[in-house]
């Protein structure tokens, strides 16, 4: 696998659309205080309740994914609390290519590749949980179904 083929399953699969559709059912109220972080006692069983396991990275207050290497390909993914709020992202690292950015680039460079003439505002939309635990809990189940999603599919195709 390399970059082209990683874009183009992931445009085969929706998963810019998907991500958008996350993006447009949790969107950022700005509240003018900084977003909650989420403490990590809070955000493992999120993803446990979706049945994604996931390692806590402290020194980045990182949460990984765990996925399953395919073929000779590893897949990585996390969510990262940043000041501005969520981040996410998704990629892959073999011996042929290496690719890893957030899904809010991720799914404009598919977009742009596929249908260049879409076009979304803002250009690079983020998920926001805007404070609620519980609808953090929303947002990482979707997301851990998205990204487990598109491993299935490589699974599928190696």
């Amino acid at each position: 696998m390399n970059r082209a083929n990683f874009l183009e399953k992931l445009n085969d699969i929706g998963f810019a659309d998907s991500y958008y559709e996350l993006c447009a059912d949790f969107p950022l109220e700005p509240s003018g205080s900084p977003a909650t972080k989420g403490k990590k006692n809070e955000v493992v069983p999120l993803f446990e309740a979706c049945e994604q396991e996931v390692k806590y990275n402290g020194k980045f207050r990182m949460y990984e994914l765990v996925l399953p290497k395919v073929s000779e390909t590893e897949y990585s993914a996390s969510l990262f609390f940043q000041r501005h709020g969520l981040e996410f992202t998704f990629g892959f690292k073999n011996q042929e290519d290496e690719y890893s950015t957030n899904l809010a680039v991720l799914s404009s460079e598919v977009k742009k590749e596929f249908e260049p003439s879409f076009s979304i505002n803002p250009a690079y939309p983020r998920p926001d949980h805007n404070g609620s635990i519980d609808t953090l809990g929303s947002i990482i189940a979707r997301f851990s179904k998205l990204i487990q999603g598109a491993v299935s599919e490589f699974e599928k195709n190696s």
